[in-house]
């Protein structure tokens, strides 16, 4: 029997290899809150694009139906009773199709392809989304099963004024495991000659840390579930990029924070974080800048609108 506390569903992108990775992390993560798991596929069928040969459309039909069947059958292998499992077709293109499906999801989880060569591209359908989606996105590397052991979440951030939007997904994400938090701090820049290491061009880590844990006091007051998170706070003299990716070799989930998707067209999730979504071994999960993903659901139905309006101008 399934109980659900969360009204909205988490919702998995299925592309035509059957994204296993983001299926595995979508049906557990819909346990944790325990709401239902939505597989949604989109059949990429743009009438101008296709060639004029009978019946492809049929069999892009016929495939993604085959495509989605697959991975609903695998979802509920893996979800038992205790998940419900929905699915959806939806036709048109890929991006579009993606935001107009997740913009009442709880989560948003997509499988993330690797980069062809060490100088690829990296994921482009995972960043295009994360960079235009109000809702928050998981990025699952396609060759991920898990880390053995693991029982912490970690969060990368940059400045503690600009850090509640990660650190409560964070918190949230740990409390939902029963994990700890480790919050990474890192910046680059070249050191001065203070052999005490105490401070480094103005940078104080001791201050650092002290300003990300009246923060997290902030967000844990009155909330006994994230006040029971175990935290802790790594500042380091260290490439961001480089040192969160270091870190997801050993936990169960990466938060990093993503720029604001009402920003002029033509935005994108940030460096640090297109970087570490094309290196990381676990999911990296990008949440909402600000928090407030409900407010921003008619901005997103009116953009996806003219997305999909002006491609048939």
């Amino acid at each position: 029997m399934v109980d659900t506390t969360e009204s909205r569903p988490v919702l998995v992108a299925v592309a035509g290899d059957g994204s296993e990775s983001a299926v595995r992390y979508g049906v557990a993560e819909a346990a944790r809150r325990r709401t239902t798991v939505h597989l949604v596929h989109v059949i990429d069928l743009v009438p101008w694009r296709e060639p004029a040969v009978l019946g492809v459309a049929e069999r892009r039909a016929r495939m993604g139906e085959e495509t989605l069947w697959d991975a609903v059958t695998y979802a509920r292998s893996l979800a038992g009773e205790g998940v419900l499992v929905t699915s959806e077709l939806f036709h048109g293109e890929v991006i579009p199709g993606l935001l107009e499906a997740g913009q009442e999801a709880a989560l948003l989880v997509l499988r993330s392809r690797p980069p062809l060569t060490s100088g690829g591209q990296p994921p482009a359908v995972c960043l295009k989304v994360a960079a235009r989606s109000r809702v928050p996105v998981v990025c699952v590397p396609h060759d991920w099963h898990g880390v053995e052991g693991a029982t912490t979440v970690t969060v990368g951030v940059d400045h503690a004024e600009t850090s509640e939007p990660a650190l409560r997904e964070a918190l949230a994400a740990a409390s939902r495991r029963g994990a700890g938090l480790r919050i990474v701090c890192g910046w680059w820049m070249a050191r001065d000659n203070d052999h005490t290491g105490a401070t480094t061009n103005g940078i104080d880590p001791r201050s650092v840390r002290g300003d990300l844990e009246r923060v997290v006091a902030t967000i844990v007051a009155g909330d006994e579930r994230l006040a029971a998170v175990p935290v802790t706070v790594d500042v380091q003299h260290a490439r961001p990029a480089d040192l969160l990716v270091d870190a997801s070799h050993g936990t169960d989930l990466l938060v990093v924070g993503r720029h604001d998707p009402l920003v002029p067209r033509g935005s994108r999730i940030g460096p640090v974080a297109r970087s570490v979504v094309a290196r990381a071994s676990c999911p990296v999960l990008l949440p909402v800048p600000g928090g407030t993903s409900h407010l921003w659901h008619g901005a997103a139905q009116r953009e996806v609108q003219q997305q999909r309006t002006g491609a048939h101008a």
